[in-house]
């Protein structure tokens, strides 16, 4: 979904979605470190 989709779906601005995208990301990122063993 686009985070337009997003939302219009959730009823929350275009901008608080495409935030809350980024923390995920910078999560995802972190745990894939994590994961591989890197620092």
């Amino acid at each position: 979904m686009s985070p337009q989709e997003i939302a219009r779906t959730l009823e929350m601005s275009e901008y608080l979605v495409k935030e809350y995208i980024a923390i995920i990301e910078e999560y995802n990122k972190k745990e894939e470190k994590v994961n591989d063993g890197s620092s």
